[in-house]
């Protein structure tokens, strides 16, 4: 179960902590946050999303907002906690009365200048998704769920982008408005 793995967990990180002389802890989300309280190490976390925006789109209401009251509570008895956003701060401040550090989320594209395709290797994936040379793609990854408002971008790129062989739109992800979205982008 969630909760025995819990405890479980909670027990081998402080056995790894100790073996390993870890000097600080950084966590991400609800149960890493939550172990990482009382470790007996100063902790760092990083917020990503405001709780009671996420979770009750990814489980439902009643557990969803559980869920992020416990975060929060979590949240305010750490000392170091960092968001990715502006606006995630501003949140946090004006909703919980809780002041965070912002460290804007970027990309070094130099470190992932390895990662950049040939032309072959673009072209090679233009023809297994049947897609025309030359053709503007555009791409979005995230949870599928209602605050993402990924039906803004299906409807936005048919108004605008609407022919077929020169803009493509690829929508990456899954969550609970995957097969509304799948049909909104077909009609």
């Amino acid at each position: 179960s969630r909760i025995g793995s819990y405890y479980k967990s909670r027990k081998y990180v402080k056995q790894h902590i100790a073996y390993n002389k870890i000097d600080l802890v950084h966590s991400f989300g609800l149960r890493c946050d939550s172990v990482s309280l009382d470790l007996g190490i100063p902790s760092l976390i990083s917020i990503r999303n405001y709780p009671y925006y996420e979770y009750p789109t990814l489980y439902n209401k009643i557990l969803g907002n559980y869920l992020a009251y416990k975060h929060i509570k979590i949240i305010r008895k750490h000392e170091n906690k960092v968001v990715c956003s502006e606006s995630l701060a501003n949140a946090f401040k004006e909703k919980n009365e809780l002041n965070v550090k912002i460290i804007q989320n970027g990309i070094d594209t130099n470190i992932y200048q390895k990662y950049f395709l040939s032309n072959s290797s673009k072209n090679k994936l233009l023809n297994k998704y049947n897609i025309l040379p030359g053709a503007k793609v555009f791409f979005s990854a995230s949870n599928l769920i209602p605050r993402k408002n990924v039906e803004l971008i299906i409807k936005t790129f048919k108004k605008y982008f609407n022919n077929k062989n020169k803009y493509i739109l690829i929508i990456a992800g899954d969550g609970p408005e995957r097969k509304r979205l799948e049909f909104l982008s077909k009609n």
